[in-house]
């Protein structure tokens, strides 16, 4: 997984669509995407989730 990225069109879009989200099993994946998004290393954010790297490179594509 070293050197892949998550690209996000809109930086600001997750941060938005988080405000407006109840389901508190897409709430963690948002609030991770967003932090990404922001600039956060996808290894950073996962130790700050306590989740494994696969998981966070998995986020942005998981359907709910």
């Amino acid at each position: 997984m070293a050197g892949k990225s998550i690209t996000v069109q809109n930086k600001d879009a997750p941060g938005e669509v988080l405000k407006r989200e109840r389901d508190s099993k897409v709430k963690p994946r948002l609030s991770f995407i967003s932090l990404v998004a922001a600039g956060m290393e996808v290894k950073e954010a996962v130790t700050h989730f306590g989740t494994c790297v696969t998981t966070g490179y998995h986020y942005p594509l998981i359907d709910t």
